[in-house]
């Protein structure tokens, strides 16, 4: 009897070890509990505010305690495609004004899913349009004349707007390190030196935006007048009289030379030295 009950004992056991074997097995996962654990979903934003059109940077991470491979889904709550990267850096841009909410949505092979959101707060932009945007203003610049000898003084026609009605603030950058802050107009301004100048003129409207435009200036080197000498001798004595003239020329340009001594009784010479 007592071999029997030992042989009974044994197997009651090893029933006992069978069935917990196969109740593990049926839950699945690798987690320590014998089950599969949810992954991990985060997600942050910068900025969480701002006017329209307004552009946010996501940073996304996500991972899985059980080292499952998961899928990944980033809705940005304003109807737009959702995007699939499980981990960086995710920019995307609101065009209209409104609250958001952005949500990471993290899902691993056995179904587990995790979900991280966040609250955007897109407000109204200046913009009189139906996306609420602000719209940037316009510039234009131009220059007359665009070319010339130095000093060469310049005339500007300046012309700023913005569609929405913004304050604005302006900079024309002469290019010769030299500008100013008149947003329409005419300014005058007198390039000293010779060389090739681009004149920039930006306008910024009060949130940001801005509209450029810009005129090319060249400026010659300056021309100047070349210097002449002669001196004669003798300057007087009976005819027939031969005179021995002594010519100087020179251009503090560096620049060729024509000549033409003109001796008075119709005849002439083209020597410059």
């Amino acid at each position: 009897m007592i071999i029997v009950d030992k042989i009974i004992r044994i197997g009651v056991v090893l029933l006992l070890a069978s069935a917990l074997t196969f109740w593990l097995s049926s839950c699945g996962g690798d987690g320590p509990s014998g089950g599969n654990n949810p992954p991990a979903a985060d997600l942050s934003a910068e900025p969480k505010s701002g006017n329209a059109p307004l552009e946010v940077t996501f940073t996304v991470t996500s991972s899985d305690p059980d080292g499952d491979a998961v899928f990944c889904s980033l809705d940005f709550g304003d109807d737009s495609d959702p995007d699939g990267r499980c981990g960086g850096k995710i920019i995307h841009t609101y065009k209209k004004a409104g609250n958001y909410t952005a949500t990471l949505k993290v899902v691993d092979l056995n179904g587990a899913s995790s979900k991280s959101s966040v609250e955007i707060a897109v407000k109204k932009g200046s913009g009189g349009g139906d996306d609420d945007t602000n719209h940037p203003p316009k510039a234009s610049v131009t220059a007359d004349p665009t070319k010339g000898k130095a000093p060469l003084k310049v005339t500007f026609t300046l012309k700023s707007s913005d569609p929405d009605g913004d304050k604005l603030t302006c900079n024309l950058d002469f290019g010769d390190g030299t500008s100013d802050s008149s947003c329409s107009g005419k300014v005058a301004h007198t390039y000293k030196k010779a060389g090739s100048y681009t004149a920039k003129f930006v306008v910024k409207d009060s949130h940001g935006a801005k509209g450029e435009d810009s005129a090319k200036v060249t400026v010659e080197k300056e021309n100047r007048a070349p210097k002449a000498s002669v001196t004669a001798d003798p300057t007087k004595g009976k005819a027939p009289l031969k005179v021995t003239f002594t010519l100087k020329s020179s251009d503090p340009d560096g620049d060729k030379l024509t000549c033409n001594l003109d001796f008075g009784d119709g005849t002439s010479d083209s020597s410059c030295s």
